[in-house]
């Protein structure tokens, strides 16, 4: 884990101790994580394999394949990406609380921690992310290309969002603790 803005954040939640971790590699941090050529003109599939507490949520670009548990741990497989840099793979892990839809034939999450579930908005972001999807696979002609579309909002995050394809990271932020105006 590291305070400096690049791989692997790890945050305690001081309202019921809860654990969330996830990377965060844009640009060049992919190596503070994993060995790597850590450029973006260099892409190639990549295999996560992540090892946590049981029963946390983990997530990454790709669903996962194969959940394995011996003691309290459990072992998520998720599948290969397709080529990506390294700067979009992501990792999120950690006592989230979800929502999930689809649109079409794609899978939607929405995950936060669990103590600011009750400010969730969750159909209105369902809401525009089907209209999104749908509008930009109509203009491109080309629907969007991965298996699934999570949302993971995250404390302490840096950036307004990193655009990770399938695990789409999001400050926090972007919680309206209260009813936002029109403007």
């Amino acid at each position: 884990y590291g305070p400096n803005g690049f791989g692997l954040f790890r945050f305690v939640d001081p309202v019921d101790k809860k654990v969330y971790c996830y990377t965060d590699l844009e640009p060049d941090g992919a190596h503070h994580v994993f060995p790597c050529f850590d450029q973006p003109d260099l892409k190639a599939r990549t295999t996560l394999r992540a090892t946590t507490p049981a029963g946390w949520t983990v997530l990454s670009n790709q669903p996962a394949t194969k959940t394995t548990k011996q003691g309290g741990q459990q072992t998520v497989q998720f599948a290969p990406t397709p080529p990506i840099s390294t700067y979009l793979i992501a990792l999120h892990a950690g006592q989230y609380v979800s929502w999930h839809d689809k649109a079409g034939k794609v899978p939607l999450g929405i995950y936060t921690r669990a103590s600011l579930a009750k400010h969730m908005d969750a159909d209105e972001i369902f809401t525009i992310t089907k209209q999104g999807l749908d509008y930009f696979g109509r203009y491109f002609a080309y629907p969007y290309p991965f298996a699934k579309y999570d949302q993971i909002f995250v404390p302490e995050y840096q950036h307004g969002a990193m655009e990770n394809p399938g695990a789409v990271t999001f400050s926090e932020r972007f919680i309206y603790r209260s009813k936002p105006t029109d403007a």
